[in-house]
C-alpha cells in the first residue's frame, strides 16, 4: 500500500473523471492519492466510515457474509464509483480490491466540508446513489429471475458495460473478464463449475469463444441476450434489465437494502 499527498489542480487534471468534469472531490481538503495491491480489504462489514473517495482505476469487489459463513457477492465497484459514504453510518458490506486499485481520498472533515460547501459534490453523491440503487436492483432480478446458466450469461454481458471491450469489425467483441472466477460465481448466485460448464457449452455451440487469459470473443450478442432475457439495447445504454420483448415480465421494483459502499481508512492484507 502507498499513499501521497497531491495537490487538487495536479490531481483532476491527470485524472480522466476531472477531465470530463464527473468528479467534484479536487475541491475537498486533506485529498490523497492510495493505491492498493489485489486481495487488499478496504473496511469490514459494520466498521464506521472515516475516509471518502472515488476509485479512480481497477476494481473491488463487494461482499458480505452469511450466518453460515458463506460468502455472498455484492457487484463490483468499477472506475468512477464512490468509495465512502456519510460520516457515522456504518457499512453493511466489506469492500476489496480485485485488481491494483488507485482512489482519491479525503477524510470525513473534508466530505462535511465539502457538502456544505458546493452543490456539485451533493449532486455527485446523488447520482452514485441512482446508479448504485440500479445496481441493487439489478442483482435483485439476476438472481430471482433467472436460471443459473442464464445468470452466469446474463453477468458476462452486463459486464461489457464496465470491464475492458474490444468492438471488431464482424460485429463480434471480446471482453477482458477482471473478476476470478470465483467472485463471477458469488455474484451471480452459482458455483466456478457452473460457470466452466457454462462456457464450454456455448464453446461448442458456436455463440461463445474462450481466448484465454479471461478473454472471450462474444460472437452474437443479441443471440446470447435473448438466452439471458436480456434486451440488447438496454443493456448497451446501460439501463436496466428487462426481459427482451418477446418474454415480458413485470418488472422488479424492490428498494435497494439499507446502505452504500463506504468504508474505513485501516487496510488489510487478506491472507
Amino acid at each position: 500500500m502507498t499513499s501521497e499527498a497531491a495537490p487538487c489542480e495536479s490531481v483532476c487534471a491527470r485524472c480522466w473523471l476531472g477531465v470530463r468534469g464527473a468528479c467534484r472531490l479536487g475541491v475537498l481538503p486533506h485529498l490523497r492519492i492510495l493505491r492498493l495491491p489485489p486481495d487488499t480489504t478496504l473496511f469490514y462489514e459494520g466498521d464506521r466510515p472515516c475516509r471518502f473517495g472515488v476509485l479512480r482505476s481497477g476494481y473491488m469487489r463487494l461482499m458480505r457474509f452469511g450466518p453460515d459463513g458463506q460468502r455472498r457477492g455484492l457487484g463490483v465497484a468499477r472506475p468512477g464509483d464512490l468509495i465512502g459514504g456519510l460520516p457515522g453510518r456504518r457499512i453493511d458490506h466489506m469492500l476489496e480490491t480485485v485488481t491494483e486499485v488507485v482512489l482519491c481520498m479525503t477524510d470525513s472533515r473534508g466530505l462535511e466540508a465539502g457538502l456544505q460547501d458546493d452543490p456539485g459534490l451533493r449532486r455527485q453523491l446523488i447520482r452514485d446513489a441512482a446508479a448504485q440503487l440500479a445496481r441493487v436492483q439489478e442483482l435483485i432480478w439476476l438472481r430471482g429471475r433467472l436460471g443459473s446458466r442464464e445468470r452466469v450469461i446474463a453477468f458476462l454481458l452486463l459486464s461489457t458495460r464496465f470491464m475492458p471491450v474490444d468492438h471488431l469489425p464482424d460485429g463480434s467483441c471480446v471482453i477482458t473478464m477482471r473478476l476470478p472466477r470465483r467472485d463471477w460465481a458469488d455474484i451471480s448466485d452459482t458455483t466456478p463449475e457452473t460457470i466452466s460448464r457454462t462456457v464450454r457449452a456455448l464453446n461448442e455451440s458456436g455463440d461463445l469463444e474462450s481466448l484465454g487469459r479471461d478473454r472471450y470473443r462474444i460472437r452474437n450478442f443479441a443471440k446470447m441476450c435473448e438466452m439471458a432475457r436480456l434486451d440488447p439495447q438496454e443493456v448497451a445504454l446501460g439501463a436496466s434489465p428487462r426481459r427482451a420483448p418477446a418474454r415480458p415480465r413485470t418488472q422488479v421494483t424492490k428498494p435497494a437494502p439499507a446502505g452504500h459502499p463506504v468504508g474505513q481508512w485501516g487496510v488489510v492484507r487478506r491472507q
